[in-house]
Protein backbone atom coordinates (compact mmCIF):
# COMPACT_ATOMS: atom_id res chain seq x y z
CA UNK A 1 0.00 0.00 0.00
CA UNK A 2 1.45 3.36 -1.03
CA UNK A 3 1.88 5.78 1.86
CA UNK A 4 0.75 9.31 1.12
CA UNK A 5 3.78 11.54 1.65
CA UNK A 6 2.50 15.02 2.22
CA UNK A 7 4.71 17.90 1.06
CA UNK A 8 7.26 15.63 -0.64
CA UNK A 9 8.41 15.46 -4.25
CA UNK A 10 6.21 12.60 -5.27
CA UNK A 11 4.06 13.74 -8.18
CA UNK A 12 0.47 12.68 -7.56
CA UNK A 13 -0.90 14.14 -10.79
CA UNK A 14 0.68 12.94 -14.03
CA UNK A 15 -0.72 11.05 -17.00
CA UNK A 16 0.32 8.10 -19.13
CA UNK A 17 -0.89 8.36 -22.75
CA UNK A 18 -0.36 5.15 -24.69
CA UNK A 19 -0.47 4.68 -28.48
CA UNK A 20 -3.21 2.07 -28.07
CA UNK A 21 -5.44 4.46 -26.16
CA UNK A 22 -4.85 7.18 -28.75
CA UNK A 23 -5.79 4.72 -31.51
CA UNK A 24 -9.02 3.76 -29.69
CA UNK A 25 -10.02 7.42 -29.46
CA UNK A 26 -9.29 7.90 -33.16
CA UNK A 27 -11.40 4.85 -34.03
CA UNK A 28 -14.38 6.40 -32.25
CA UNK A 29 -13.66 9.93 -33.54
CA UNK A 30 -13.10 11.14 -29.96
CA UNK A 31 -9.59 12.56 -30.08
CA UNK A 32 -11.02 16.00 -29.31
CA UNK A 33 -13.85 14.83 -27.04
CA UNK A 34 -12.46 16.84 -24.11
CA UNK A 35 -11.96 19.94 -26.23
CA UNK A 36 -8.20 19.75 -26.84
CA UNK A 37 -5.76 17.22 -28.33
CA UNK A 38 -3.82 14.66 -26.33
CA UNK A 39 -0.17 15.58 -25.75
CA UNK A 40 2.69 13.21 -26.54
CA UNK A 41 4.21 11.09 -23.76
CA UNK A 42 7.31 8.95 -23.46
CA UNK A 43 8.96 7.43 -20.41
CA UNK A 44 12.37 8.76 -21.46
CA UNK A 45 11.24 12.39 -21.73
CA UNK A 46 9.20 12.18 -18.53
CA UNK A 47 12.12 10.75 -16.57
CA UNK A 48 14.42 13.45 -17.94
CA UNK A 49 11.99 16.13 -16.69
CA UNK A 50 11.80 14.44 -13.28
CA UNK A 51 15.61 14.44 -13.02
CA UNK A 52 15.84 18.10 -14.01
CA UNK A 53 13.07 19.17 -11.62
CA UNK A 54 14.10 16.93 -8.72
CA UNK A 55 10.92 14.83 -8.68
CA UNK A 56 11.57 11.50 -6.97
CA UNK A 57 8.54 9.57 -8.23
CA UNK A 58 5.52 10.17 -10.48
CA UNK A 59 2.22 8.34 -10.17
CA UNK A 60 0.80 7.73 -13.64
CA UNK A 61 -2.94 7.76 -14.31
CA UNK A 62 -5.21 7.33 -17.32
CA UNK A 63 -6.18 10.59 -19.07
CA UNK A 64 -9.65 11.76 -20.09
CA UNK A 65 -11.91 10.70 -21.69
CA UNK A 66 -12.80 7.47 -19.93
CA UNK A 67 -12.39 4.44 -22.28
CA UNK A 68 -16.09 3.55 -22.45
CA UNK A 69 -17.67 4.12 -25.86
CA UNK A 70 -20.89 2.16 -25.40
CA UNK A 71 -19.37 -1.35 -25.51
CA UNK A 72 -18.63 -2.78 -22.06
CA UNK A 73 -16.44 -5.62 -23.37
CA UNK A 74 -14.31 -3.14 -25.27
CA UNK A 75 -14.02 -1.02 -22.10
CA UNK A 76 -12.92 -4.07 -20.09
CA UNK A 77 -10.25 -4.85 -22.69
CA UNK A 78 -8.94 -1.28 -22.95
CA UNK A 79 -8.68 -0.91 -19.17
CA UNK A 80 -6.82 -4.22 -18.79
CA UNK A 81 -4.49 -3.30 -21.65
CA UNK A 82 -3.68 0.09 -20.12
CA UNK A 83 -3.11 -1.30 -16.63
CA UNK A 84 -0.74 -4.02 -17.84
CA UNK A 85 1.19 -1.55 -19.96
CA UNK A 86 1.44 0.85 -17.01
CA UNK A 87 2.66 -1.94 -14.73
CA UNK A 88 5.39 -2.86 -17.23
CA UNK A 89 6.54 0.77 -17.53
CA UNK A 90 6.69 1.03 -13.73
CA UNK A 91 8.77 -2.13 -13.43
CA UNK A 92 11.24 -0.86 -16.01
CA UNK A 93 11.55 2.50 -14.23
CA UNK A 94 12.87 0.80 -11.06
CA UNK A 95 10.57 2.72 -8.76
CA UNK A 96 10.57 6.12 -10.49
CA UNK A 97 7.02 5.51 -11.75
CA UNK A 98 3.99 4.07 -9.97
CA UNK A 99 0.48 3.89 -11.41
CA UNK A 100 -3.16 4.01 -10.40
CA UNK A 101 -5.36 1.61 -12.33
CA UNK A 102 -8.22 2.66 -14.59
CA UNK A 103 -11.44 0.71 -13.88
CA UNK A 104 -14.03 -0.38 -16.50
CA UNK A 105 -16.99 1.59 -15.21
CA UNK A 106 -19.98 1.84 -15.52
CA UNK A 107 -19.98 -1.94 -14.83
CA UNK A 108 -19.41 -1.93 -11.07
CA UNK A 109 -18.67 -5.63 -10.71
CA UNK A 110 -16.20 -5.51 -13.60
CA UNK A 111 -14.58 -2.51 -11.92
CA UNK A 112 -14.18 -4.43 -8.65
CA UNK A 113 -12.60 -7.38 -10.48
CA UNK A 114 -10.17 -5.09 -12.31
CA UNK A 115 -9.27 -3.25 -9.10
CA UNK A 116 -8.52 -6.57 -7.40
CA UNK A 117 -6.32 -7.70 -10.31
CA UNK A 118 -4.48 -4.39 -10.55
CA UNK A 119 -3.86 -4.01 -6.82
CA UNK A 120 -3.05 -7.63 -6.00
CA UNK A 121 -1.34 -8.86 -9.19
CA UNK A 122 0.00 -5.82 -11.04
CA UNK A 123 1.10 -3.92 -7.95
CA UNK A 124 -0.90 -0.77 -8.67
CA UNK A 125 -0.47 2.03 -6.12
CA UNK A 126 -4.22 2.64 -6.20
CA UNK A 127 -7.00 3.42 -8.64
CA UNK A 128 -8.02 6.43 -10.69
CA UNK A 129 -11.69 7.38 -10.85
CA UNK A 130 -13.32 9.79 -13.29
CA UNK A 131 -15.63 12.39 -11.78
CA UNK A 132 -18.37 10.93 -13.95
CA UNK A 133 -18.73 8.19 -16.53
CA UNK A 134 -21.30 9.45 -19.02
CA UNK A 135 -23.58 10.83 -16.33
CA UNK A 136 -22.90 8.41 -13.47
CA UNK A 137 -21.22 10.69 -10.93
CA UNK A 138 -19.06 9.66 -8.03
CA UNK A 139 -21.30 9.38 -5.01
CA UNK A 140 -23.97 7.54 -6.99
CA UNK A 141 -25.58 4.83 -4.88
CA UNK A 142 -24.83 2.25 -7.58
CA UNK A 143 -21.12 2.72 -6.88
CA UNK A 144 -21.38 1.82 -3.20
CA UNK A 145 -20.14 -1.79 -3.68
CA UNK A 146 -16.99 -0.43 -5.34
CA UNK A 147 -16.52 2.13 -2.57
CA UNK A 148 -16.88 -0.61 0.03
CA UNK A 149 -14.25 -2.73 -1.72
CA UNK A 150 -11.77 0.14 -2.09
CA UNK A 151 -12.28 1.14 1.53
CA UNK A 152 -11.59 -2.41 2.65
CA UNK A 153 -8.32 -2.32 0.67
CA UNK A 154 -7.44 1.08 2.16
CA UNK A 155 -6.92 2.10 -1.44
CA UNK A 156 -5.39 5.30 -2.74
CA UNK A 157 -8.02 6.85 -5.04
CA UNK A 158 -6.96 9.63 -7.41
CA UNK A 159 -9.81 11.63 -8.88
CA UNK A 160 -9.73 13.42 -12.21
CA UNK A 161 -12.37 15.56 -13.92
CA UNK A 162 -13.93 14.46 -17.20
CA UNK A 163 -16.35 16.17 -19.54
CA UNK A 164 -19.57 17.03 -17.65
CA UNK A 165 -22.74 15.18 -18.53
CA UNK A 166 -24.80 16.79 -19.91
CA UNK A 167 -22.51 19.38 -21.45
CA UNK A 168 -23.14 22.65 -23.27
CA UNK A 169 -20.95 22.22 -26.35
CA UNK A 170 -21.10 25.90 -27.34
CA UNK A 171 -19.94 26.93 -23.89
CA UNK A 172 -17.23 24.27 -23.88
CA UNK A 173 -15.98 25.45 -27.29
CA UNK A 174 -15.77 29.06 -26.13
CA UNK A 175 -14.22 28.24 -22.74
CA UNK A 176 -12.33 24.92 -22.88
CA UNK A 177 -12.85 22.54 -19.97
CA UNK A 178 -9.26 22.90 -18.76
CA UNK A 179 -9.80 26.62 -18.19
CA UNK A 180 -12.80 26.35 -15.86
CA UNK A 181 -15.16 23.45 -16.51
CA UNK A 182 -12.88 20.86 -14.93
CA UNK A 183 -12.93 22.82 -11.65
CA UNK A 184 -16.73 22.87 -11.61
CA UNK A 185 -16.81 19.19 -12.52
CA UNK A 186 -14.48 18.21 -9.69
CA UNK A 187 -16.44 20.32 -7.22
CA UNK A 188 -19.72 18.69 -8.28
CA UNK A 189 -18.34 15.18 -7.88
CA UNK A 190 -16.71 15.72 -4.48
CA UNK A 191 -19.76 17.58 -3.14
CA UNK A 192 -21.89 14.64 -4.26
CA UNK A 193 -19.54 12.26 -2.41
CA UNK A 194 -19.82 14.38 0.74
CA UNK A 195 -23.58 14.86 0.40
CA UNK A 196 -24.07 11.09 0.34
CA UNK A 197 -21.66 10.70 3.28
CA UNK A 198 -19.61 8.23 1.23
CA UNK A 199 -16.25 8.72 2.93
CA UNK A 200 -17.79 8.63 6.40
CA UNK A 201 -19.39 5.29 5.50
CA UNK A 202 -16.29 3.97 3.71
CA UNK A 203 -13.41 5.73 5.54
CA UNK A 204 -10.62 3.40 4.44
CA UNK A 205 -10.07 5.23 1.15
CA UNK A 206 -7.49 7.99 0.80
CA UNK A 207 -8.90 10.27 -1.89
CA UNK A 208 -6.76 12.77 -3.79
CA UNK A 209 -8.69 15.75 -5.18
CA UNK A 210 -7.01 17.42 -8.18
CA UNK A 211 -6.26 21.01 -9.15
CA UNK A 212 -5.84 22.66 -5.73
CA UNK A 213 -9.25 21.52 -4.52
CA UNK A 214 -11.12 23.20 -7.38
CA UNK A 215 -13.95 25.32 -5.89
CA UNK A 216 -14.28 23.27 -2.70
CA UNK A 217 -12.99 26.06 -0.41
CA UNK A 218 -16.09 28.00 -1.47
CA UNK A 219 -18.51 25.09 -1.77
CA UNK A 220 -17.85 23.28 1.51
CA UNK A 221 -18.58 26.26 3.80
CA UNK A 222 -21.79 26.84 1.83
CA UNK A 223 -22.77 23.19 2.23
CA UNK A 224 -22.16 23.41 5.97
CA UNK A 225 -24.18 26.60 6.29
CA UNK A 226 -27.19 25.20 4.41
CA UNK A 227 -27.01 21.67 5.81
CA UNK A 228 -29.23 22.23 8.91
CA UNK A 229 -32.08 23.62 6.79
CA UNK A 230 -31.69 20.96 4.12
CA UNK A 231 -31.59 18.23 6.75
CA UNK A 232 -34.62 19.61 8.57
CA UNK A 233 -36.62 19.56 5.34
CA UNK A 234 -35.56 16.04 4.43
CA UNK A 235 -33.61 17.13 1.35
CA UNK A 236 -30.36 15.44 2.39
CA UNK A 237 -29.41 12.63 4.69
CA UNK A 238 -26.88 12.60 7.50
CA UNK A 239 -23.54 14.19 6.59
CA UNK A 240 -20.44 13.93 8.77
CA UNK A 241 -18.38 16.72 7.23
CA UNK A 242 -15.36 16.12 9.44
CA UNK A 243 -15.05 12.43 8.59
CA UNK A 244 -15.54 13.05 4.88
CA UNK A 245 -13.00 15.86 4.70
CA UNK A 246 -10.44 13.94 6.78
CA UNK A 247 -10.24 11.38 3.94
CA UNK A 248 -9.39 14.02 1.33
CA UNK A 249 -5.92 15.01 0.17
CA UNK A 250 -5.34 17.73 -2.41
CA UNK A 251 -2.82 17.87 -5.22
CA UNK A 252 -1.42 21.27 -6.20
CA UNK A 253 -1.59 20.88 -9.98
CA UNK A 254 -2.87 23.93 -11.80
CA UNK A 255 -2.24 27.39 -10.36
CA UNK A 256 -1.05 26.99 -6.77
CA UNK A 257 -0.50 30.68 -6.07
CA UNK A 258 -0.57 32.05 -2.52
CA UNK A 259 -4.26 32.97 -2.63
CA UNK A 260 -5.25 29.54 -3.91
CA UNK A 261 -3.24 27.70 -1.26
CA UNK A 262 -4.50 30.01 1.51
CA UNK A 263 -8.09 29.28 0.42
CA UNK A 264 -7.39 25.55 0.35
CA UNK A 265 -6.02 25.69 3.90
CA UNK A 266 -9.42 26.89 5.13
CA UNK A 267 -10.77 23.37 4.56
CA UNK A 268 -7.70 21.20 5.13
CA UNK A 269 -4.22 21.30 6.66
CA UNK A 270 -0.72 21.44 5.21
CA UNK A 271 -0.10 17.75 5.82
CA UNK A 272 -2.90 16.97 3.31
CA UNK A 273 -1.29 18.97 0.46
CA UNK A 274 0.42 16.91 -2.24
CA UNK A 275 2.55 17.92 -5.17
CA UNK A 276 1.08 17.47 -8.67
CA UNK A 277 2.48 18.54 -12.05
CA UNK A 278 -0.28 17.58 -14.55
CA UNK A 279 2.46 16.52 -16.97
CA UNK A 280 2.36 16.11 -19.99
CA UNK A 281 -0.58 18.53 -20.25
CA UNK A 282 1.65 21.16 -18.62
CA UNK A 283 4.84 22.01 -20.51
CA UNK A 284 8.17 21.01 -18.91
CA UNK A 285 9.33 24.61 -18.44
CA UNK A 286 6.08 25.44 -16.62
CA UNK A 287 6.40 22.31 -14.47
CA UNK A 288 9.88 23.39 -13.38
CA UNK A 289 8.90 27.02 -12.75
CA UNK A 290 5.82 26.14 -10.69
CA UNK A 291 7.73 23.56 -8.67
CA UNK A 292 10.57 26.03 -8.01
CA UNK A 293 8.04 28.52 -6.66
CA UNK A 294 6.41 25.90 -4.41
CA UNK A 295 9.83 24.90 -3.06
CA UNK A 296 10.76 28.52 -2.43
CA UNK A 297 7.54 29.06 -0.47
CA UNK A 298 8.07 25.87 1.54
CA UNK A 299 4.76 24.37 0.38
CA UNK A 300 6.42 21.20 -0.94
CA UNK A 301 9.87 19.75 -0.47
CA UNK A 302 11.78 16.76 0.75
CA UNK A 303 12.50 16.23 4.42
CA UNK A 304 11.70 19.00 6.83
CA UNK A 305 15.46 19.53 7.22
CA UNK A 306 15.62 20.41 3.52
CA UNK A 307 12.96 23.09 3.89
CA UNK A 308 14.30 24.66 7.07
CA UNK A 309 17.28 24.30 9.33
CA UNK A 310 16.04 21.95 12.02
CA UNK A 311 17.45 24.19 14.75
CA UNK A 312 15.60 27.29 13.50
CA UNK A 313 12.61 28.41 15.49
CA UNK A 314 9.27 28.62 13.71
CA UNK A 315 7.35 31.79 14.40
CA UNK A 316 4.00 32.55 12.81
CA UNK A 317 0.72 34.37 13.27
CA UNK A 318 -2.36 32.31 12.39
CA UNK A 319 -5.23 34.51 11.20
CA UNK A 320 -8.50 32.63 11.63
CA UNK A 321 -12.11 33.59 11.02
CA UNK A 322 -14.66 31.42 12.82
CA UNK A 323 -18.33 31.01 11.93
CA UNK A 324 -20.29 32.93 14.60
CA UNK A 325 -22.45 29.94 15.54
CA UNK A 326 -19.32 27.92 16.40
CA UNK A 327 -17.38 30.66 18.21
CA UNK A 328 -17.89 29.39 21.75
CA UNK A 329 -17.03 25.83 20.72
CA UNK A 330 -13.91 26.98 18.88
CA UNK A 331 -12.64 29.01 21.82
CA UNK A 332 -13.03 26.01 24.10
CA UNK A 333 -11.11 23.74 21.71
CA UNK A 334 -8.39 26.39 21.21
CA UNK A 335 -7.93 26.69 24.96
CA UNK A 336 -7.74 22.90 25.24
CA UNK A 337 -4.98 22.48 22.64
CA UNK A 338 -3.06 25.42 24.12
CA UNK A 339 -3.11 23.81 27.55
CA UNK A 340 -2.21 20.33 26.27
CA UNK A 341 0.57 21.53 23.97
CA UNK A 342 2.31 23.68 26.57
CA UNK A 343 1.97 21.00 29.23
CA UNK A 344 3.11 18.01 27.14
CA UNK A 345 5.47 19.43 24.49
CA UNK A 346 8.55 21.21 25.84
CA UNK A 347 9.47 22.56 22.40
CA UNK A 348 6.15 24.35 21.92
CA UNK A 349 7.22 27.70 23.30
CA UNK A 350 4.07 29.68 22.66
CA UNK A 351 0.48 29.11 21.54
CA UNK A 352 -1.28 32.36 22.36
CA UNK A 353 -4.86 32.57 20.98
CA UNK A 354 -6.48 36.00 20.92
CA UNK A 355 -9.52 37.79 19.47
CA UNK A 356 -9.68 41.12 17.70
CA UNK A 357 -11.59 43.71 19.70
CA UNK A 358 -13.73 44.80 16.76
CA UNK A 359 -14.85 41.30 15.71
CA UNK A 360 -14.72 38.39 18.14
CA UNK A 361 -14.89 35.85 15.30
CA UNK A 362 -11.45 37.04 14.13
CA UNK A 363 -8.90 34.89 15.99
CA UNK A 364 -5.15 35.49 15.96
CA UNK A 365 -2.78 32.85 17.34
CA UNK A 366 0.87 33.58 17.97
CA UNK A 367 2.73 30.29 17.48
CA UNK A 368 6.41 29.72 18.36
CA UNK A 369 8.09 26.32 18.04
CA UNK A 370 11.66 25.63 19.10
CA UNK A 371 12.51 23.83 15.84
CA UNK A 372 11.11 22.21 12.71
CA UNK A 373 11.37 18.83 14.43
CA UNK A 374 9.22 20.10 17.28
CA UNK A 375 6.60 21.37 14.84
CA UNK A 376 6.59 18.09 12.85
CA UNK A 377 6.00 16.21 16.11
CA UNK A 378 3.33 18.70 17.23
CA UNK A 379 1.10 18.20 14.18
CA UNK A 380 1.14 14.43 14.73
CA UNK A 381 0.03 14.57 18.37
CA UNK A 382 -3.40 13.34 19.39
CA UNK A 383 -4.41 16.75 20.76
CA UNK A 384 -3.48 18.52 17.50
CA UNK A 385 -5.30 15.95 15.38
CA UNK A 386 -8.36 16.34 17.62
CA UNK A 387 -8.15 20.12 17.21
CA UNK A 388 -7.69 19.92 13.42
CA UNK A 389 -10.52 17.50 12.73
CA UNK A 390 -12.80 19.00 15.35
CA UNK A 391 -12.58 22.56 14.03
CA UNK A 392 -12.61 22.13 10.24
CA UNK A 393 -16.33 22.86 10.11
CA UNK A 394 -15.98 25.84 12.46
CA UNK A 395 -13.36 27.76 10.48
CA UNK A 396 -14.44 30.01 7.64
CA UNK A 397 -10.97 31.31 6.75
CA UNK A 398 -7.39 30.50 7.72
CA UNK A 399 -4.14 32.20 6.77
CA UNK A 400 -0.75 31.28 8.23
CA UNK A 401 1.71 34.17 8.26
CA UNK A 402 5.23 32.79 8.69
CA UNK A 403 7.63 35.35 10.14
CA UNK A 404 11.19 35.44 8.85
CA UNK A 405 13.86 35.17 11.58
CA UNK A 406 16.09 38.25 11.71
CA UNK A 407 18.19 37.56 14.79
CA UNK A 408 17.84 33.84 15.55
CA UNK A 409 20.63 33.94 18.12
CA UNK A 410 18.55 36.44 20.10
CA UNK A 411 15.43 34.30 19.83
CA UNK A 412 17.28 31.23 21.01
CA UNK A 413 18.23 33.20 24.11
CA UNK A 414 14.84 34.80 24.66
CA UNK A 415 12.63 31.78 24.14
CA UNK A 416 13.44 28.54 25.87
CA UNK A 417 10.13 27.47 27.33
CA UNK A 418 9.62 31.08 28.47
CA UNK A 419 12.87 31.08 30.45
CA UNK A 420 13.12 34.78 29.72
CA UNK A 421 15.00 36.49 32.51
CA UNK A 422 14.89 39.98 31.03
CA UNK A 423 13.81 42.52 33.66
CA UNK A 424 10.08 43.24 33.71
CA UNK A 425 7.82 45.25 35.98
CA UNK A 426 6.85 43.13 38.98
CA UNK A 427 3.29 44.34 38.79
CA UNK A 428 2.92 42.95 35.29
CA UNK A 429 4.00 39.45 36.34
CA UNK A 430 4.69 38.96 32.64
CA UNK A 431 6.84 36.32 30.92
CA UNK A 432 7.50 38.77 28.09
CA UNK A 433 10.75 40.78 28.18
CA UNK A 434 10.68 44.44 29.16
CA UNK A 435 13.59 45.31 26.92
CA UNK A 436 15.64 48.50 26.85
CA UNK A 437 14.50 52.12 27.24
CA UNK A 438 12.89 53.37 24.04
CA UNK A 439 15.33 56.26 23.53
CA UNK A 440 15.06 56.26 19.73
CA UNK A 441 11.36 57.18 19.79
CA UNK A 442 11.19 58.90 23.19
CA UNK A 443 10.31 62.20 21.52
CA UNK A 444 7.04 60.67 20.32
CA UNK A 445 5.99 59.33 23.74
CA UNK A 446 4.69 60.81 26.97
CA UNK A 447 6.25 58.78 29.81
CA UNK A 448 8.70 55.93 29.65
CA UNK A 449 8.45 53.02 27.27
CA UNK A 450 10.69 50.03 26.56
CA UNK A 451 11.35 47.97 23.43
CA UNK A 452 12.29 44.28 23.22
CA UNK A 453 12.91 43.34 19.55
CA UNK A 454 12.17 39.69 18.84
CA UNK A 455 12.42 37.45 15.83
CA UNK A 456 10.48 37.75 12.60
CA UNK A 457 9.74 41.47 12.95
CA UNK A 458 7.93 41.15 16.29
CA UNK A 459 8.57 43.81 18.94
CA UNK A 460 7.36 43.71 22.55
CA UNK A 461 6.54 47.23 23.79
CA UNK A 462 6.24 47.93 27.52
CA UNK A 463 4.53 51.11 28.78
CA UNK A 464 4.73 52.44 32.32
CA UNK A 465 1.43 53.73 33.80
CA UNK A 466 0.07 56.76 31.88
CA UNK A 467 2.65 56.32 29.11
CA UNK A 468 1.27 56.70 25.61
CA UNK A 469 2.56 57.50 22.15
CA UNK A 470 1.57 60.54 20.08
CA UNK A 471 -1.19 60.52 17.56
CA UNK A 472 0.28 58.91 14.46
CA UNK A 473 -0.61 57.39 11.08
CA UNK A 474 0.81 54.32 9.34
CA UNK A 475 1.09 54.79 5.59
CA UNK A 476 1.10 51.83 3.18
CA UNK A 477 1.12 49.25 5.97
CA UNK A 478 -1.18 47.70 8.60
CA UNK A 479 -0.06 47.54 12.24
CA UNK A 480 -1.17 44.68 14.49
CA UNK A 481 -1.19 44.95 18.30
CA UNK A 482 -1.39 41.77 20.39
CA UNK A 483 -2.00 42.64 24.02
CA UNK A 484 -0.13 40.31 26.39
CA UNK A 485 0.01 41.89 29.86
CA UNK A 486 -1.44 44.69 31.96
CA UNK A 487 -4.10 47.15 30.80
CA UNK A 488 -4.07 49.93 28.25
CA UNK A 489 -6.04 51.99 25.76
CA UNK A 490 -6.32 52.36 21.97
CA UNK A 491 -8.17 55.21 20.27
CA UNK A 492 -8.80 56.23 16.67
CA UNK A 493 -9.40 59.88 15.78
CA UNK A 494 -13.04 60.80 16.27
CA UNK A 495 -13.92 57.52 18.01
CA UNK A 496 -14.26 56.33 21.58
CA UNK A 497 -11.21 54.68 23.20
CA UNK A 498 -11.00 50.87 23.33
CA UNK A 499 -9.74 49.14 26.46
CA UNK A 500 -6.81 46.79 25.93
CA UNK A 501 -6.38 43.64 28.01
CA UNK A 502 -4.42 40.41 27.46
CA UNK A 503 -5.85 38.51 24.50
CA UNK A 504 -7.16 41.58 22.67
CA UNK A 505 -5.87 42.06 19.11
CA UNK A 506 -6.09 45.36 17.26
CA UNK A 507 -5.49 45.67 13.52
CA UNK A 508 -4.86 49.31 12.63
CA UNK A 509 -5.71 50.05 8.99
CA UNK A 510 -3.42 52.07 6.77
CA UNK A 511 -4.10 55.82 6.97
CA UNK A 512 -5.95 55.82 10.32
CA UNK A 513 -4.91 58.43 12.89
CA UNK A 514 -4.62 56.81 16.34
CA UNK A 515 -2.70 56.37 19.60
CA UNK A 516 -2.18 53.60 22.16
CA UNK A 517 -0.62 53.29 25.58
CA UNK A 518 -0.98 52.18 29.20
CA UNK A 519 -3.84 52.88 31.57
CA UNK A 520 -3.14 55.41 34.29
CA UNK A 521 -2.96 52.74 37.02
CA UNK A 522 -1.32 49.85 35.20
CA UNK A 523 1.80 48.86 33.33
CA UNK A 524 1.01 47.53 29.86
CA UNK A 525 2.63 45.32 27.22
CA UNK A 526 1.73 44.52 23.66
CA UNK A 527 3.47 42.72 20.83
CA UNK A 528 3.41 44.53 17.52
CA UNK A 529 4.23 43.80 13.90
CA UNK A 530 3.36 45.20 10.49
CA UNK A 531 1.73 43.38 7.58
CA UNK A 532 0.61 44.23 4.04
CA UNK A 533 3.69 46.42 3.85
CA UNK A 534 4.01 48.24 0.54
CA UNK A 535 6.94 50.06 -1.02
CA UNK A 536 7.40 53.44 0.62
CA UNK A 537 5.73 52.45 3.91
CA UNK A 538 6.23 54.96 6.73
CA UNK A 539 4.94 56.31 10.05
CA UNK A 540 3.74 59.90 10.36
CA UNK A 541 4.14 61.16 13.92
CA UNK A 542 1.70 63.91 14.96
CA UNK A 543 0.76 65.92 18.05
CA UNK A 544 0.91 64.46 21.59
CA UNK A 545 -2.20 63.02 23.26
CA UNK A 546 -3.23 65.68 25.76
CA UNK A 547 -4.17 64.89 29.34
CA UNK A 548 -7.72 66.05 28.53
CA UNK A 549 -8.06 63.43 25.79
CA UNK A 550 -6.25 60.76 27.82
CA UNK A 551 -8.38 61.22 30.95
CA UNK A 552 -11.69 60.76 29.12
Amino acid sequence: MLTLRAQTLTDYHSHLITPEYRAALAEHDMLLDEGFPLPQWSAEVHLQLMDEAGIAQSILTHPAPHPYFGDQEECNRLCRQFNEQAAAICRESKGRFAFCAVLPLPDVQAAIREAQYALDTLGAAGVKLATNVYGQYLGDEALDPLMEYLSGCQALVILHPHKPSPVNNDLMQQTPLAMQGYLSETTNAVCNIISRNVLARYPGMRVVVPHCGAYLPIAIPRMKALYPVMRQNGLVGEIDFDKNISCLWFDLAGSPNEGTVDALLTITSRDHLLYGSDYPYVAPVAVKNILADLLKRGIVGGDASERRNNDDMIIRIAEIEVYPQYLADYLAVAAEIQKASLAEEPGVICLFPTQTKEDSTQIRILEIYASQQVYDHHIQTAHFQKYKQGTLHMVKHLKLNDLQPLTPETMNTLFKRFNMQQPTSESLNSPWPKGEPNTGYAQYFIGNSYLAPMDGGLVNVTFEPRCRNNWHIHHKQVQVLICVAGRGWYQEWGKEPVELKPGVVIEIPEGVKHWHGAAKDSWFQHLTYHKDVQEGASNEWLEPVTDEVYEK
